[in-house]
């Protein structure tokens, strides 16, 4: 996997990343008290109507899934601009209790957004169960597909524009993985090894 924040390789179960030194442990001291996120959608930054959030709440319960038990998640925020994005959507994927214990390690297959409509940027990630499938470049992709919208002041267009290029390459990756019936055991050998790590999510 990258490092959320440096987006350089990590080794498996290292405490913190060699490169940055950035670690859950270090994401909690710099952001402090986990917010209380709502599933599918939490909107920090007051940026939606009511009408809005109904709207963006049905697309993203609605999202087909591409792999088994796939949940997708939105997350509007305003992040400090010292920080990569990816760090803020890896502590709220860790701390935000979006997914049940039972689903941690290789077991998640949690797929989140996280727009900052201030910055006007956004991140993807997503848990274990999914990332041998899924590439960081198709995570990219879906993140850029907000971009647009969200610099004309438009988050929730900019949430269905993700969730559309998500559909896109989700769908992509299952093509290229027609017969999967290992998909399962594979989270499950991911999880065991994944408990004492410090980026298991």
């Amino acid at each position: 996997m990258l490092c959320p924040c440096c987006r350089q390789s990590l080794p498996d179960q290292v405490p913190a990343c060699p490169h940055c030194q950035f670690s859950l442990a270090s994401a909690g001291q710099f952001f402090g008290q986990p917010p209380e996120l709502d599933f599918p959608l939490t909107d920090l930054a007051g940026a939606l109507g009511f009408w809005q959030k109904r709207a963006v709440r049905r697309a993203l319960l609605a999202m087909p899934p591409a792999f088994p038990q796939l949940r997708v998640a939105a997350v509007l925020v305003e992040s400090d601009a010292r920080v990569p994005l990816g760090a803020h959507a890896f502590w709220l994927f860790n701390t935000g209790s979006l997914t049940a214990t039972q689903e941690s390690g290789g077991l998640c297959r949690l797929v989140l957004l996280v727009l900052d409509v201030k910055l006007t940027r956004a991140a993807c990630m997503i848990g274990y169960g999914l990332e041998p499938y899924v590439p960081p470049a198709a995570l990219d992709r879906v993140a850029d597909a907000a971009c647009p919208a969200l610099k004309m002041g438009e988050p929730a267009t900019a949430i269905l524009a993700a969730l559309h290029a998500a559909r896109k390459e989700f769908a992509a990756v299952a093509g290229a993985v027609p017969h999967a019936p290992e998909m399962p055991n594979v989270g499950q050998v991911a999880n065991a090894g994944s408990e004492k790590a410090a980026f298991a999510y």
